[in-house]
């Protein structure tokens, strides 16, 4: 995905006259990116798609994923 936004941003920055937003076209990226993740999270549970063998295995690892990338400090 970083690749296909750094090709928009220098898309963009060619194109037209005045600058990007990249705030703004960063917001927008990520919320897509977010609500592709929220609405596909689910396959992952599926036996002969995902990594998961149970519904609590699957809560294991988003708890985890989520102490190791968002709560862990940054050094």
């Amino acid at each position: 995905m970083n690749v296909i936004i750094e090709r928009g941003v220098k898309m963009e920055n060619q194109i037209s006259r005045r600058r990007i937003n990249l705030v703004y076209f960063l917001f927008w990226t990520s919320l897509y990116q977010l609500l592709c993740v929220g609405l596909l999270f689910w396959l992952d549970i599926l036996p002969w798609y995902g990594n998961v063998d149970s519904i609590s295995e699957f809560g294991r690892k988003y708890v985890f994923f989520f102490k190791y990338f968002v709560c862990s400090p940054i050094h």
